[in-house]
């Protein structure tokens, strides 16, 4: 079975597969495999039994797009995020995901020179918690 991304841990993984359940009236099957990095499940419809490297459908479905309600800049920035995620540029995932963060300080309205400035800023202003900002490692600046 080739590798595929999860649409759990978003990693390229090779499934556990399950045991095929013939669709009625078809020679395609629907499986639940299992990731080998995450452990997680994920349903995939196939052509046939033997035909699993074609995948027909599946559920979850990977993020293909952001969510519509961010703002302009967040939400183009987190596209190529996205983008990059599911083309496999690790570095330019990174790299967008760090832009897409700029892009929401700036619209929250942070203050301070540098990306931690400006967390540290929203934190004081109370525009985000200190719980959320030390879960999310904002708050590590070495």
């Amino acid at each position: 079975m080739p590798l595929r991304r999860c649409p759990h841990c978003k990693g390229l993984s090779n499934f556990s597969p399950g045991i095929p359940v013939h669709i009625r009236d078809s020679a395609e099957v629907v499986q639940l495999d299992i990731c080998q990095n995450c452990g997680k499940p994920t349903y995939y419809r196939y052509p046939s039994e033997k035909r699993t490297d074609v995948i027909l459908d599946a559920y979850p479905k990977l993020e293909r797009e952001p969510d519509e309600e961010l703002p302009e800049g967040v939400r183009m920035a987190f596209g190529e995020a996205l983008k990059s995620l599911n083309g496999g540029i690790w570095n330019g995932c990174v790299a967008m995901c760090r832009r897409a963060l700029e892009e929401a300080m700036q619209d929250l309205g942070a203050k301070g020179d540098s990306l931690f400035d400006q967390i540290d800023s929203l934190e004081v202003s109370h525009g985000i918690t200190p719980a959320l900002k030390e879960r999310n490692g904002l708050a590590n600046r070495d």
